[in-house]
């Protein structure tokens, strides 16, 4: 019997895309370096929302085009579930190539790309559309969609596949909340390869879809699913005692074919006993929030593994999405540059103490330079002697004297306790007002090494900050 030997050499590098899910279509210096840092390959821009109004198709919220892209790019025309129905009927197609147009498109699209969560039962009339789409479009223009997990498992998915030229299965947040339930996990590592192998049919080239964005699912007091949201600073809610950490851990996946255990996602649970806001939002007593963020360290694991597989059919992967500027929860650009390209796995996450003097404060600061936090679990702790100053606490803070809890007039050091610290978000819980003699602060932490402790000293009288660690604790 013959036996399938993995090809000699290291693995291909497969091409890398991202969703660009924001508007106006534009990119500041900043931007642009960091594509180019992350090797993107392809960009899939929101062109607009589909939806119906009667009989007719409307493509709504249309995107600003005001940017020649630096890469190649594919228009995405996301089709509101109310407007499945008209799109999949026999003038569907028609209505579609007249919106495709009026989209004033580009020169530089290459491709357009359908993200329509048809029914499963339904892929049969979605192949039909898509044949009678084609000819309508530019020759020279790509056909692609994007398709949900349930797709896969569907006779009729390999007919759908045989219509486009592209698909992209998207292996996360596929799963809703259940009422009274821990929410779902944000994305399904699980058995990744098996999956990417059978969404290959057809002629349709595959980009696997992977998450590259956090989210916060909000539970109201009773466990019910409340909505989603994307605009909530954790970090400003961390620093507000009216919410209390219930949960923070780090998920790994389950050991796979040629896919070893890896940290998949980081999961922070807040939970407030008394009216709480975030900016111009109240959320009762009892509000569950549940922040969910993919790991890099489990992205990364997940690229390599599709590489090192060279399964035939797939072009790459897709990641959604690129973050929006001053996006809370979106990824930190050295992380996306990380997840799919070259970095030192074995490199644990070193988090640094920044002391800086500022007229008469000494500011005390926590810097993570890696693209992963610090496994989510032990919390992160900051003991800080604040050399007879005095202690300006931004942050939820216990006080001792010694080894004894004091009050703050009477102790000699102050302590800040914190889940995570986040790449490109620095924790900055206090600062010192006039330190007499040299500020102290020490920094203990987990990584996947062991225990970790940091010691930074500022004398009052120079600027320049003595390191001791990170030391074995």
């Amino acid at each position: 019997m013959a036996v399938n030997r993995p090809e000699a050499g290291p693995p291909p590098r497969l091409r890398t895309a991202y969703w660009y899910w924001h508007r106006p279509f534009q990119f500041d210096d900043r931007e642009l370096q960091a594509l180019q840092a992350a090797e993107v390959d392809r960009l899939y821009v929101l062109a607009g929302t589909v939806v119906r109004r009667g009989e007719r198709l409307k493509l709504i919220a249309r995107q600003q085009w005001q940017v020649t892209s630096p890469v190649p790019i594919h228009a995405v025309f996301r089709v509101h579930s109310g407007a499945i129905d008209l799109l999949l009927a026999t003038g569907g197609a028609k209505q579609a190539a007249d919106l495709v147009r009026e989209a004033a498109l580009p020169r530089a699209v290459e491709g357009v790309q359908w993200d329509a969560d048809v029914p499963t039962a339904r892929l049969a009339d979605y192949r039909e559309f898509l044949t009678r789409l084609r000819p309508i479009l530019q020759p020279s223009t790509a056909l692609g969609l994007t398709a949900l997990p349930d797709w896969l498992r569907s006779r009729d998915y390999a007919g759908l596949c045989g219509a486009a030229d592209e698909i992209t299965p998207q292996f996360y947040g596929n799963r809703l909340p259940r009422d009274g339930r821990e929410p779902p996990a944000l994305w399904e590592a699980e058995d990744l390869l098996a999956q990417v192998r059978r969404s290959v049919a057809g002629r349709a080239r595959v980009w696997a879809g992977l998450p590259a964005y956090g989210r916060c699912l909000v539970m109201d007091d009773r466990g019910g699913f409340a909505g989603e949201r994307h605009d909530l600073q954790p970090e400003s809610l961390l620093a507000d005692p009216a919410w209390e950490v219930r949960q923070a851990a780090t998920r790994d996946a389950v050991p796979q074919e040629r896919q070893p255990g890896f940290a998949v996602e980081d999961s922070l649970l807040l939970w407030n006993r008394e009216s709480a806001w975030s900016g111009s939002l109240e959320f009762p007593p009892g509000t569950s929030l549940w922040f969910q963020w993919p790991r890099i360290e489990g992205l990364r694991a997940a690229v390599r593994s599709l590489a090192s597989a060279r399964i035939p059919g797939v072009e790459g992967v897709c990641l959604f999405r690129w973050p929006a500027p001053e996006e809370p929860l979106g990824l930190a650009p050295v992380a996306l540059k990380a997840a799919t390209r070259a970095f030192r796995a074995s490199e644990p996450a070193a988090l640094q103490i920044r002391l800086s003097r500022e007229g008469e404060r000494v500011r005390v600061r926590v810097h993570n330079p890696h693209p992963d936090p610090p496994r989510l679990g032990p919390s992160i702790r900051l003991e800080v002697a604040p050399g007879d100053g005095e202690v300006e606490a931004t942050a939820p803070a216990t006080w001792y004297l010694g080894e004894a809890p004091a009050s703050p007039l009477r102790a000699d050091r102050v302590r800040f306790d914190v889940p995570l610290v986040r790449p490109g978000v620095d924790w900055e819980p206090c600062s010192i007002l006039r330190p007499r003699s040299p500020v102290t602060a020490r920094l203990s932490w987990t990584s996947p090494a062991g225990p970790q402790l940091t010691v930074v000293r500022l004398a009052p009288v120079t600027r320049a900050a003595h390191s001791e660690g990170p030391a074995g604790d």
